[in-house]
């Protein structure tokens, strides 16, 4: 289950972009009912932390904005995932970085992911 995922320096992004799965306001159960739920969990030191999640999430923003960009990432993180025992070390490092910034472009890009993962 999804928490939060962040990326920087890949392609229209140089600082860090995050898409959290955490309601913004507690305002969230009265205006979509149904699209949160919470859940506890044991994480950081913290037992039986509870979270508030939301089901389902919308990107949105003009055009040009970085959505597709955004989208891209998520992406690029789960190829890298999938094939990273085929991908050479010497290749490892390839991405598409933020090209408009000369310190930017020979930097890695980053991604980072918070997720829950359910035992039944």
């Amino acid at each position: 289950m999804l928490i939060e995922f962040s990326t920087s320096n890949f392609r229209s992004f140089s600082p860090e972009q995050t898409l959290s799965m955490e309601p913004i306001s507690e305002k969230t159960d009265k205006e979509k009912p149904g699209n949160s739920f919470k859940t506890k969990i044991s994480w950081k030191n913290k037992k039986n932390k509870e979270l508030h999640l939301l089901k389902s999430s919308i990107i949105y923003g003009a055009n040009n904005a970085g959505k597709t960009n955004f989208i891209k990432s998520i992406i690029s993180l789960k190829i890298l995932v999938l094939n990273s025992f085929h991908i050479p070390l010497s290749n490892s490092g390839q991405s598409e970085n933020f090209l408009l910034d000369s310190a930017s472009k020979n930097k890695p890009s980053n991604f980072k992911i918070t997720f829950i993962i359910r035992k039944n």
